[in-house]
């Protein structure tokens, strides 16, 4: 018997049996929020863009930081499969975001076991913190590095969270924003463009989670959406986004700044003034991206590496005898680099006059004239200023502060030693005296037994049962200016008036100065760390032997370091972590440039017991017969050697 099949039977398509690639797909799909992939892929690229910016920077190495971004983007992507608490997921994202944290950052130590690496790591963090609690300098930058992937981490994180989670794209834009601004305010103009990438992104990812909400609300009420709607919203979308981004570039902008909010505005950053200063304590190493305006002297000069200038010209000078023109001068000494000491500012109006030279010798009055090629604030003296066509504050260094503890029967070994001496007296006298520091007589024999050069403050007793005399070093007859600055912003090509005081002595004169020191340039000129390298001072007592003078040891010390073994480059790698600068660059490169040399003969005068300081600014420069100036590049910029 023959079964009849109807033909519509025979032409049936046949149900496939899904394959293996197809049911991974739809096993994917369970997997992903309802929000869809799409929505993640412009995320992610918004989010990359970030990251690219850190890259382009390279402030600090970044290793493993797009493997962050993507890891750290996906995990809340699929953890809304995963039913824990929110708190416990963050816990979890916490700790694996750690461990990639730490893995990456222990691709910068090379050459070691794990575990020496691990070791490595927690010293020089250790070592860091210590710095960044105290008044030091640091030049490791694994710290930053930890800092920047551990913010790439939460950056991925919270941005994805924040979208998948709770459909706020907002979150993100802000992060994302925040982020790329702050990184492009370090970068030349050129990287602004960047900016446009990340913007055309960010409006494209407020479009899509607006359609995909809309969606949603359709679905709810039974409305039917196809998916070929989405994609043409996205498109039409990604058309209006490229041209608001193109008309905004095209739009002339013109700047307009009010005098009274400048100055409020200026007001207002004093105390960002103050936190830029501890990242230049601790972030000098990290080399400028910016276009600067010549080069910077600030409160902290670490020993960095390479180093660039441009050939332009950033001041015309005129001046009765030719001379350095300083910005700033450093008085402590750091492993890592130099610290201008602790000041008070002293106000001078225009045209005023300010008379310290008091006691110097062989000096005369020089007229000078010097104009900047770009607005600014600083200000460039050409010798100890004695009036100025321009309102300028000067910075005077303060007296250091002692305090002396005494009925420990302990000597305090960083005191100088007219003041142990009064210390051991002190103690004496509390020994003998029953009533001890409530002895009416207590303060008339201390103010007897007060070395000179010292002012008295007040005694205040310790939990320990020890009293400690706080005490003061007397400033000198002439103040000790070290920082030069003017009291507003002037345009560029202003011409500054001004006329200094200049040394003329002759190398006679200076050999037969004498050899006594006030109390103040001990304190501040003589400063070494205790732990300084023995080497040093072994060289420098080789070098100086047979001279007897202060004037003929820096001599020889100068010919030393200008016709020895020694090369000038600004190619140079900066000191290893933990190494001393100067120490360094003696002994192990022989390679540096103006910053290394005048730091070496800084130090090596002290060693000798010579007091001196760093001084940064430029150098005379290129005089022109024809103008009756000097042009002074951002090549000139120097550092040299003040020797007392």
């Amino acid at each position: 018997m023959i079964k009849e099949v109807r033909i519509s039977e025979l032409l049936k398509p046949r149900q496939s049996t899904p394959t293996r690639w197809a049911n991974a797909v739809t096993n994917l799909k369970t997997l992903m929020p309802e929000q869809g992939i799409t929505l993640y892929v412009i995320l992610l690229l918004s989010l990359i863009c970030t990251a690219n910016i850190v890259v382009l920077g390279n402030w600090v190495e970044t290793p493993g930081i797009y493997t962050m971004i993507l890891i750290s983007s996906l995990f809340p992507l699929f953890s809304h499969q995963i039913k824990l608490h929110p708190i416990l997921i963050h816990l979890i994202s916490f700790l694996i975001g750690t461990i990639l944290v730490l893995y990456n950052t222990l691709t910068l130590i090379k050459n070691l076991p794990l575990d020496e690496k691990l070791s490595e790591l927690k010293l020089r963090l250790a070592y860091w913190y210590e710095i960044a609690t105290t008044d030091g300098i640091s030049t490791d930058l694994i710290p930053y590095t930890i800092f920047l992937l551990s913010l790439t981490w939460l950056l991925g994180y919270a941005s994805s969270w924040f979208t998948f989670r709770h459909n706020n794209i907002w979150i993100s834009i802000v992060l994302n924003g925040v982020s790329i601004l702050t990184c492009l305010s370090l970068l030349p103009e050129q990287y602004s463009s960047r900016f446009y990438l990340y913007a055309f992104t960010a409006m494209i990812l407020i479009t899509h989670i607006t359609t995909v909400k809309q969606r949603g609300e359709w679905s709810k009420n039974g409305t039917s959406f196809n998916n070929l709607d989405g994609w043409l919203t996205l498109n039409s979308a990604i058309w209006y986004s490229i041209a608001i981004l193109i008309i905004s570039t095209a739009i002339p902008l013109k700047i307009y700044v009010s005098r009274p909010v400048a100055d409020t505005w200026k007001a207002a950053r004093e105390p960002v003034a103050v936190i830029e200063n501890e990242f230049a304590r601790l972030l000098g190493s990290v080399p400028s991206r910016t276009q600067q305006n010549g080069r910077g002297f600030g409160k902290f000069l670490p020993f960095i590496g390479s180093i660039s200038f441009r050939e332009e010209a950033v001041l015309i000078t005129k001046s009765d005898y030719p001379n350095y023109w300083i910005s700033r001068t450093y008085n402590t000494y750091t492993h890592e680099g130099w610290i201008s000491g602790e000041t008070h500012i002293i106000d001078l109006d225009k045209y005023s006059k300010f008379d310290n030279t008091s006691g110097l010798q062989s000096t005369k009055l020089a007229s000078q004239r010097i104009e900047m090629s770009f607005p600014s604030d600083q200000f460039f003296a050409g010798g100890n200023i004695s009036s100025v066509s321009e309102s300028i504050s000067l910075e005077s260094l303060k007296p250091k502060t002692f305090k002396v503890e005494v009925g420990d029967d302990n000597i305090d070994g960083y005191l100088p030693s007219d003041l142990q001496q009064f210390e051991l007296d002190i103690e004496k006298f509390l020994q003998e005296s029953p009533a001890g520091i409530r002895n009416n007589n207590f303060e008339e024999f201390l103010l007897s037994q007060l070395p000179n050069e010292y002012k008295y403050i007040n005694t205040s007793s310790n939990n320990n049962g020890t009293e400690k005399i706080n005490l003061t070093r007397t400033a000198p007859l002439n103040l000790d200016i070290v920082n030069w600055k003017l009291a507003r912003q002037i345009p560029a090509n202003k011409q500054l008036m001004m006329v200094s005081s200049v040394s003329v002595s002759s190398p006679e004169e200076l050999r037969t100065s004498g050899q006594i020191y006030h109390g103040f340039i001990q304190d501040h000129y003589l400063q070494l760390p205790e732990d300084m390298p023995r080497r040093i001072y072994d060289l420098t007592a080789q070098i100086t032997s047979g001279k007897t003078n202060p004037y003929d040891k820096a001599v020889v010390i100068e010919e030393h370091l200008r016709h020895g073994e020694y090369q000038y480059s600004h190619k140079i790698s900066r000191p290893p972590i933990g190494a001393d600068g100067v120490d360094h660059f003696l002994f192990t490169t022989q390679t540096g440039y103006s910053d290394y040399f005048a730091s070496a003969m800084t130090v090596m005068l002290r060693t000798a017991g010579i007091p001196a300081r760093l001084a940064t600014g430029y150098s005379a420069g290129t005089y022109s017969p024809d103008k009756d100036s000097s042009t002074i590049k951002d090549s000139d910029s120097h550092g040299w050697v003040q020797v007392y």
